[in-house]
């Protein structure tokens, strides 16, 4: 999935994600809801920028698991504890 792409109804198939890493200062807001229908209903919007930028960016994810790694890949955090950087 890419930046300011709604997921499909009910898809969890979310492609690639776009988020930058994270900056030295900036912010992540994760906002979380249910929408009925098939599925989990399950669905997470992401709002971040750099301290320095105008418009913040959005990206929007169908399931937890892509949500915890969309912040990783912002907090430039491994996925891997084992291997750390």
């Amino acid at each position: 999935m890419t930046n300011n792409d709604r997921p499909a109804e009910a898809s969890d198939d979310q492609g690639s994600r776009a988020i930058p890493a994270a900056p030295s200062t900036g912010t992540l807001v994760i906002h979380i809801w249910s929408e009925a229908g098939p599925g989990s209903g399950f669905r997470a919007r992401l709002t971040y920028r750099k301290q320095d930028d105008g418009e913040p960016a959005m990206s929007y994810f169908a399931t937890p698991a892509d949500v915890v790694n969309a912040v990783r890949e912002w907090l430039d955090i491994p996925s891997d504890p084992t291997h750390p950087r």
